[in-house]
């Protein structure tokens, strides 16, 4: 766990194969931190069985990430997220890649201006939640894919994204 952690994660160059942040094998959670997680280059940026960022002020932006900015084996989970996912330069695969579901509540930063190859979020099982969103979902670039693809959509709460953006199997 990273907590309250003002500086910030900058610049760093890890390769093809290497994570920015990496749980081995457990929950990564990052709470009330204040830095912004910036212009770095590397496989995967967040990665864990599960991925929590909570009370997150900074931002996530210019990264360039071969696999995905954030990666969990489990859950995603953004939790009055005042920063942004921004300016993603580089993302061949999927933005965010959650195996047991999604849940953004309370996020009042932007997902906006992402360049991505496949979809800026993948769900493979669980629930996608987005709840009292106050940021918008706007000018991201996916070269094949959706904003959500997911094959059940759960308790879906989007508010004003307009559905057919989404790619859901279930009803």
């Amino acid at each position: 766990a990273i907590e309250r952690f003002n500086g910030s994660f900058v610049h760093n160059a890890l390769g093809d194969a290497g994570a920015l942040l990496r749980a081995g094998g457990g929950r990564l959670s990052v709470s009330d931190a204040v830095g912004d997680i910036a212009e770095n280059e590397c496989a995967v940026g967040l990665a864990g069985y599960g991925v929590l960022l909570q009370r997150f002020t900074g931002s996530l932006r210019h990264n360039a990430v071969r696999e995905g900015l954030v990666w969990s084996g489990a859950e995603v989970e953004l939790l009055n997220v005042t920063g942004s996912i921004e300016d993603t330069d580089e993302c061949p695969g999927d933005l965010i890649h959650a195996e047991l579901g999604l849940r953004i509540e309370r996020m009042r930063g932007h997902i906006r201006n992402n360049v991505v190859g496949r979809n800026l979020a993948l769900v493979l099982d669980g629930d996608v939640v987005v709840r009292d969103m106050v940021g918008d979902i706007a000018a991201n670039r996916m070269a094949n894919g959706s904003l959500v693809r997911s094959p059940r959509a759960g308790a879906l709460e989007l508010g004003a994204v307009p559905l057919e953006l989404l790619d859901l199997d279930a009803p």
